[in-house]
């Protein structure tokens, strides 16, 4: 049996969809859910694994310039370890001021996808370090 392309692969979220079923995802839907829990899972975390996570807490009274290159080598070098079939082009991480004056982080993910089409998914923090994430192209 031939092995699955990275884009047919699924991955179980801890979720119910609308059907009460257990919910899938899969190609940069699933990327960016694997990619966001490494960016908060704290090394040890897994025993099995204990260089595992990128503890992005640890950054959180950091000004982002000063933090920015440290964070996207770390992000990458994590997915490159632990996700080497996840089509990843760039990271980038960012911070932008929202409407009430609280500057949010954002990572900028850009994968390669089927055909060479490119797709960008922005992660944004929100309160209590919960990461959302949403397809931009």
């Amino acid at each position: 049996m031939a092995d699955k392309q990275e884009s047919d692969k699924t991955e179980q979220a801890l979720e119910i969809n609308t059907f009460n079923e257990p919910l899938e995802l899969s190609g940069p839907n699933a990327w960016a859910r694997l990619i966001s829990n490494l960016v908060f899972m704290s090394p040890g975390t897994i025993p099995t694994d204990p260089e595992m996570g990128c503890e992005i807490q640890k950054y959180e009274f950091s000004f982002i310039d000063d933090v920015k290159e440290e964070i996207e080598e770390k992000i990458t070098d994590q997915v490159r370890t632990y996700f080497p079939d996840i089509p990843l082009q760039e990271i980038t991480v960012t911070s932008e001021e929202n409407s009430t004056g609280r500057n949010i982080l954002l990572i900028i993910l850009s994968f390669s996808y089927e055909d060479n089409e490119n797709i960008t998914v922005v992660a944004a923090e929100k309160q209590d370090n919960v990461l959302n994430f949403s397809i931009v192209s």
